[in-house]
This record gives structure tokens, sequence and C-alpha cells, in this order.
């Protein structure tokens, strides 16, 4: 009778709103490995835990998965075997984008208030947080979350908002997905593949010393006017799914050029004397 008493009290326990189970820096940690794993491919449900190292049916890789899902690092579709995952957009822009690039910052921003739970703490709390005992109340007696996970959902609350710089009024803003860029010193490359936005190195470019020779480039200039041209210049062995990553990459630098050209045409000009 105890236990058939204790199963129906188990039943009967109310399930807290949907929340994230991580943090988003641990949802990204996560993410890198799906990336490395799987690239931009769609798969399968199993073998999206597989890359992530967890068994199929695995209830802690089900909330990892979860947790990315909630952060809108990777989209679903499907249901049941059928049930596919796939890196969005905003996911592949954070796995490949140097952490000090705008867009970066950007992108993290738009994650950390993805899950509906958290864009309503900061709207309840847009000039800052208050104690964990506030945050607490309105956890329990607003949202109806179960005691036992309000201190865990906290936790990880506060570790994405410090991560991503929500406390900062100049991010606040500015607005999700809008960012204002740093000016960078002349002749400061970017390092990495992800070389957008930073100026070409001067000299030779030494990847792998003392190692084998680099492959055979490939090089295109276009000329806009005197002293004015894009030079491109990459290896002749691209596969397809370089090309399209390059593609998709470009597209993220070319909006960049288009916000710099407005901002650019919106300042004011100087009175003459």
């Amino acid at each position: 009778m105890a236990d058939e008493a204790e199963q129906k009290q188990a039943k009967q326990r109310h399930r807290s709103p949907p929340y994230p189970s991580s943090s988003l820096p641990d949802a990204l940690a996560s993410t890198k490995k799906f990336y490395e794993e799987q690239r931009r491919n769609t798969v399968h449900f199993e073998a999206a835990m597989k890359a992530l190292g967890y068994q199929s049916k695995s209830s802690g890789g089900l909330r990892v998965l979860a947790a990315m899902l909630a952060f809108g690092l990777i989209a679903d579709e499907g249901s049941g075997g059928t049930r596919k995952v796939k890196l969005t957009e905003l996911g592949y822009r954070l796995m490949v984008l140097p952490e000090d690039d705008p867009d970066h910052a950007a992108g993290v921003r738009e994650a950390a208030v993805k899950p509906p739970i958290y864009a309503d703490l900061l709207k309840q709390w847009n000039d800052g947080l208050p104690n964990d005992d506030a945050i607490s109340k309105y956890l329990l007696i607003n949202r109806k979350f179960n005691p036992t996970s309000v201190k865990e959902m906290i936790r990880d609350f506060r570790a994405t908002y410090v991560f991503a710089k929500l406390d900062s009024s100049a991010t606040l803003s500015a607005g999700i997905g809008e960012t204002h860029e740093k000016p960078k010193p002349p002749n400061q490359a970017t390092p990495g593949a992800s070389m957008i936005g930073g100026a070409a190195p001067q000299g030779p470019l030494v990847t792998n010393p003392g190692g084998p020779p680099p492959p055979a480039l490939q090089s295109l200039q276009i000329q806009f006017g005197p002293g004015r041209r894009l030079i491109l210049e990459h290896p002749t062995d691209l596969s397809r799914q370089d090309i399209e990553e390059f593609d998709e990459m470009w597209a993220i630098h070319k909006r960049r050029l288009l916000r710099q050209q407005e901002s650019t045409s919106m300042k004011p000009e100087p009175d003459g004397e």
C-alpha cells in the first residue's frame, strides 16, 4: 500500500514550466561536439546522441539536446524513430566565428534570450537582476515552478546572463541581433579560418612550419577602382561543403558590410565654416 501511495504521489507531482537543463556556455560546448562530428548534416536523433557521447535512450543526452534546442542552436524535425536534428544558422554562426567577432557576440545574446522563461525573467528585471530569493519567489508563485527545480534553474540562468553580458546597458540598448563594432587597429588580422572582418596579414603566411607544402591556390581579383580591389585566394581542391560554408560565411560578412555602410551614411556631415 505504501508503495502504491508513493507511486500515485509521484504521478501527481507537478512539473515545472519548460526551461533549459544547462546554461548557454554548456549548451555551446555540446554544440561544438555535435558540429565536430556531424558538421551541418541533418542526422537521426540517435546519431546526434552518439556525437555527444550518450547512448540513444540516455536521459542525460535527451536533456542536453533539449537545452541545445531551447537556445536555438539546433533544430529538429519529425518524431519518434524518424526524428532528426541539424545545426541552425545561429548555431553555425557561433561555431565558425571567433569569440571576439561582433557577430558572434550578437549571436550569443540572441541565443541567451531564446528560452521563453529566460526572456520572461529579463522582461521582469530589465535594469539588472535581483537576488536569488526574489527570482525564486517569482518562479514559485508566478510561474508555478517545482521547488526542487528552482535552484538549478537560477544557477544556469545567472551563468547565461553573465556569459552573454546581458547586464551591459550598452548591449541591451543595442538590441538582439544588433552590434556596435569596436574599431580595430590597422593590419590586425583575425586568426583562424574565420578571418572575416580583419585586415589582410602582411607578408607570407606560414601555417605549418616544417610540415607538408601548402596546397595549390587559386586567386580571384576584382577591381573596383584606383587602389580599390578585392582579392580572394583559396585552395584549388575545395569540396562542395567547403564552398557552401564559404557562401554562408560570406553572407554574414555581407550583412556586416551593409550595416557599416548604413552606419557611415547616417553620420552627420561637419558644418562648414
